[in-house]
């Protein structure tokens, strides 16, 4: 699997692609990146480490073993 990381605003994924962004546990986060992945790509709010529909969210506040994991 290749991974790659771009500086431009992302508006569409392969159907084999997800859209990662950071979240809180509570799954209460809309900044940037969490609000493209509600918006787009099928993020539920509420839901803070899940995957749904194209997106991914990662708890940014857990400690590095879970983040690690979490990736």
């Amino acid at each position: 699997m290749r991974h790659t990381l771009t500086p431009e605003r992302i508006t569409r994924l392969a159907p084999n692609e997800a859209f990662a962004s950071g979240s809180n546990a509570e799954g209460r986060n809309l900044g940037d990146a969490a609000r493209t992945a509600w918006l787009e790509f099928g993020a539920k709010f509420g839901r803070g480490i899940d995957h749904h529909g194209q997106s991914y969210a990662i708890g940014f506040m857990s400690e590095l073993p879970t983040l690690e994991h979490q990736v």
